[in-house]
């Protein structure tokens, strides 16, 4: 459990940092953009897609929860 939330953290912060790259390069060869605009941009885009990340991510593991409960998963033992 501990794992995927790391998991998840760690690829939030790359999508955060490669977005903010990414705009800040285009920020700097576009006309009549400063690097501030840019920031803002990014950081936008980055939330959204980090939000949708973590909508994911809960989905996930509440399936998860879900089929460890279930009861097909529980198997008993003929004897």
């Amino acid at each position: 459990m501990k794992i995927s939330y790391i998991l998840y953290y760690l690829t939030s912060a790359i999508i955060l940092l490669s977005l903010l790259f990414t705009f800040q390069f285009i920020g700097e060869y576009v006309n009549g953009w400063n690097s501030f605009a840019s920031l803002i941009i990014a950081t936008i885009t980055a939330f959204i897609i980090i939000y949708l990340h973590l909508e994911y991510h809960i989905e996930y593991l509440e399936s998860q929860n879900e089929y460890k409960k279930s009861p097909r998963t529980k198997r008993r033992r003929r004897s």
